[in-house]
């Protein structure tokens, strides 16, 4: 395993942080899991594009990316059911309400 933890403040020292555990990926602690996911949480989609199109992190990215980042979660679940709630009690709200 590789020892990757510092103390590191601004957003390019996150930035490289992050490239760094991941480079070592998936031989990290559930630390630096915590923090790469937090990571990219955060992340604006021009940090993303720049480690995936890092030749070095590609698979890793690839991989962390559908171990981890691809997953629909509980939460996930559950605001797709509610959406649909919303739209079944919204056309059964207008077909009880439409003039007949």
């Amino acid at each position: 395993m590789t020892d990757t933890s510092a103390g590191h403040a601004g957003p390019v020292d996150r930035f490289d942080r992050a490239s760094t555990i991941l480079a070592a990926y998936p031989d990290i602690t559930d630390d630096e899991l915590l923090e790469l996911k937090r990571w990219f949480a955060k992340a604006s989609a021009l940090e993303v594009a720049s480690i995936a199109s890092t030749d070095a992190l590609t698979p890793n990215y690839l991989r962390f990316k559908a171990e981890h980042l691809e997953k629909f979660t509980l939460k996930d679940w559950l605001f797709v059911i509610a959406t649909i709630l919303v739209i079944c009690g919204s056309i059964a709200a207008l077909g009880i309400l439409a003039p007949g």
